[in-house]
């Protein structure tokens, strides 16, 4: 779903840029990066997350987003960055092929889409095996999510047990989870890596960073 001007207003402030970099570099210190070479963000807005990944580490990045303005607006970091690039695409229905990313981003954007499973199936299309998917968004508690669905059509509606239950039904295993304290909804960041299960943590295929998992 297309966002409104005040939500446009309020995504792409600095303040937030700033919050979803740190988050970012945090999330990405819990695997080991050397073997990632290829990263897509999805709802990308106007950019600073993937151009940051682009300048910060060795790889080609490529953000998308459903919006046209935003994609717009994202464009400008292509000049400082020769492995970056940005794509107007739906999250249900991305533009590329199985199989073609070591890693997705999706920071506070699952939430605004009505088919989140639609979006989820598609992160699980595009993952290598053994890639990872950076989720960090904002999830319902039981109540809260009965009491949204009645309400809110447009949007993503969903518990953090639905969206880890999902992604573990299509291969994503978790590896990292910190669920963040709040009442109703509650701010979630989780890495799931594909084909990663609970005994396969010290197989030496793994790429995770043991000692930061819980």
């Amino acid at each position: 779903m297309k966002m409104n001007r005040i939500e446009k207003k309020f995504v792409n402030s600095r303040r937030r840029a700033q919050r979803n970099l740190r988050l970012v570099d945090q999330l990405l210190g819990m695997i080991d990066v050397t073997r990632v070479t290829k990263i897509l963000e999805i709802g990308c807005g106007a950019g600073a997350v993937a151009a940051h990944l682009a300048s910060r580490y060795p790889m080609k990045v490529i953000g998308t987003d459903l919006d046209p303005e935003m994609v717009g607006m994202a464009r400008r970091y292509q000049r400082e960055s020769k492995n970056l690039n940005f794509a107007e695409a739906d999250a249900t229905r991305l533009p590329f092929v199985d199989s073609e990313f070591d890693m997705v981003v999706s920071l506070k954007v699952i939430h605004h889409v009505g088919d989140w499973r639609g979006a989820l199936r598609e992160v699980c299309r595009v993952l290598r095996p053994n890639g990872f998917f950076i989720f960090n968004d904002i999830a319902g508690s039981e109540l809260m999510t009965r009491i949204l669905r009645g309400i809110v059509k447009n949007y993503g509606v969903y518990t953090a047990n639905e969206i880890t239950d999902f992604l573990e039904r299509n291969n994503l295993g978790i590896v990292y989870k910190e669920r963040l304290k709040g009442m109703g909804l509650r701010h979630c960041n989780i890495v799931f890596q594909k084909g990663h299960h609970p005994w396969f943590r010290n197989s030496p295929r793994g790429a995770v960073k043991q000692n930061r998992v819980p």
